[in-house]
């Protein structure tokens, strides 16, 4: 029983360690953006912020409210993964066109 509560506060630490570096670093490049006139730069920022959010929801909300409704989750999931992908299309075309 120990072990399990442990495991459970290890997951919860290095979920909330990992969205956070990730949200940092997208608001690092948000900021980057201001001082640099390159506009991609400010939809590279949301490819880590989105991320973090998605992290934050799968380890972190889904550990400590397990039984929140799926149809409520899962939609902020969608959310999350489809800003990620777009901003990172997004990038990409702007980057390479």
């Amino acid at each position: 029983m120990q072990r399990v509560v442990w495991l459970r506060i290890a997951k919860l630490s290095l979920g909330s360690l990992w969205a956070s570096s990730l949200m940092f670093l997208g608001l690092a490049w948000w900021g980057l953006s201001r001082s640099v006139e390159a506009s991609w730069i400010a939809t590279a920022s949301l490819i880590p912020l989105s991320a973090g959010w998605f992290v934050v929801m799968m380890l972190i909300a889904d550990e400590l409210c397990p039984r929140a409704l799926v149809g409520v989750t899962g939609f902020m999931k969608l959310t999350a993964a489809l800003i990620f992908w777009g901003s990172a299309a997004l990038t990409l075309g702007r980057v390479l066109l």
